[in-house]
């Protein structure tokens, strides 16, 4: 594994984890616990269940402190083809650019137990590399290689590669032409929107009339592919949807 104090080859990019940024959030997180402490040991009427919830407070603690510590560890060096990167759970993936066949934006996991944010994933000949490219450190470098590559798209189903896909239970793309109940509207007659002061998306006609009752939020999947075949109907997204 390679180490902060590890020479950088000649020619080579290392980006690191920003330590100071992890401390600073991790003593956020601890003096809160260290108030708790304090209060229950000065207090003359503390009693067991007090104790118990200062134990798992704790431990809570202590388990951010071991993500945060991996965290600082984890880098990314990148050595003309090569790939090297230490995720936070201290597992090293190597990798060359010319392997990886395509990207996603997606949760981790195919079917989340909760909702999961939106992360790069990428793939080496359809089979997904097991890391979080977003939260590594040179993620952006990464992003900027890959796209000078022409990277596109990994397509998953049948149903992609044929160029169909879903968005939602009722909205999904086939071809050029967005299908909503029945209702087939062309894509270069859409327009992404971003309105207020969060930055809502709005998918929408030209002439401003809605084509989803609400903006496009976590309950709309396949983005990266929206994104694609909006920009090939001539719609521009922008940094509104995800792409590489």
């Amino acid at each position: 594994m390679r180490r902060r104090k590890d020479p950088i080859p000649p020619g080579a990019e290392v980006y690191w984890g920003d330590r100071a940024e992890f401390a600073v959030l991790g003593w956020m997180l601890t003096l809160p616990a260290l108030i708790l402490v304090g209060f229950v040991w000065s207090s003359s009427r503390s009693g067991t269940e007090d104790w118990i919830a200062v134990a798992l407070v704790l431990l809570f603690t202590a388990g951010l402190w071991l993500i945060i510590a991996g965290l600082m560890r984890s880098y990314m060096l990148i050595e003309g083809e090569q790939v090297e990167i230490r995720i936070f759970s201290g597992k090293i993936i190597r990798f060359t650019l010319g392997e990886i066949t395509g990207y996603r934006f997606g949760p981790l996991l195919r079917r989340p137990i909760i909702r999961q944010y939106m992360t790069l994933l990428l793939y080496r000949n359809g089979q997904k590399l097991p890391a979080d490219f977003l939260q590594v450190p040179g993620s952006a470098r990464l992003r900027e290689l890959l796209r000078e590559r022409g990277l596109q798209p990994q397509l998953l189903t049948s149903e992609e590669r044929a160029g169909r896909f879903p968005l939602s239970r009722k909205l999904r793309i086939e071809g050029d032409a967005l299908i909503r109940k029945g209702e087939c509207i062309p894509l270069s007659e859409m327009e992404i929107r971003l309105e207020g002061a969060l930055e809502t998306i709005i998918f929408c006609r030209k002439n401003g009339e809605r084509v989803l009752p609400r903006f496009l939020n976590d309950s709309i999947v396949n983005k990266d592919l929206l994104a694609i075949a909006l920009e090939r109907n001539g719609v521009a997204v922008g940094d509104a949807l995800p792409r590489l």
